[in-house]
């Protein structure tokens, strides 16, 4: 059962797609030719054993959680778009 106003529910998704949206961008900024998450990317697409794929996909997560929390992300959302596979 939904006790929740359609109204407050409406504000809430409208504020909760603000924040995605802005992690987004965050994301995307991070994206230049020269960055570390280019570079890391790079690196992915190398032949490379289980161990370095895990060691260089941990360095993504913590540079992306890393962008996030400075751009203001709550933690809980930062953690859930982070989260290892």
């Amino acid at each position: 059962m939904d006790f929740m106003p359609p109204e407050q529910r409406r504000t809430m998704e409208e504020q909760f797609s603000a924040v995605l949206k802005h992690a987004g961008n965050i994301v995307s900024r991070l994206k230049t030719p020269t960055s570390t998450v280019i570079n890391l990317l790079r690196r992915l697409k190398n032949k490379l054993n289980a161990k370095e794929r895990a060691k260089i996909r941990r360095g993504l997560m913590w540079e992306i959680a890393t962008a996030l929390r400075d751009g203001g992300i709550p933690p809980g959302i930062v953690i859930a778009m982070t989260k290892g596979q």
